[in-house]
């Protein structure tokens, strides 16, 4: 966990006076919530970046500053395409399974994971706290 952003370890200045309140926006996959058959370890550290996410935010929140984990699924990116060739699979049949898997029948767009992410960071989600959010067209509802 130590090279996980740059609150290594939890570490926050203590003082944040005459500061604004600040947000802390962290991403982690779906198998930081959900276990992934043969992603033991890569399910155990992830499930590490969603606690230390609650960690911070109860640790911070009297400081104003807000801890959230958004956590998507499959998003249509390079990454997902990369996946898709080392698979095996064509990339247009192996994109057209992993949108069949989710209940909205697609995969997500990077713009909707940074809309939720700004959202999060704006004066509308103040009350937002310690949330571990999945953005994953309702996969693992």
């Amino acid at each position: 966990m130590a090279g996980r952003g740059r609150h290594r370890n939890g570490r926050i200045p203590r003082s944040t006076a005459g500061c604004r309140p600040l947000c802390i926006r962290r991403t982690g996959p779906v198998s930081g919530v959900i276990g992934n058959i043969g992603q033991t370890n890569y399910c155990a550290a992830k499930g590490g970046v969603v606690l230390l996410t609650k960690a911070l935010a109860v640790d911070h929140s009297a400081q104003g500053i807000r801890v959230n984990c958004v956590c998507p699924g499959d998003v249509d990116t390079p990454m997902l395409t990369a996946e898709a060739g080392a698979s095996g699979l064509n990339i247009a049949d192996y994109m057209e399974e992993a949108a069949d898997a989710v209940p909205s029948g697609r995969i997500a767009e990077p713009d909707e994971v940074a809309s939720l992410a700004l959202f999060l960071a704006s004066d509308a989600a103040t009350h937002i706290n310690g949330a571990t959010i999945l953005i994953d067209g309702g996969a693992n509802a």
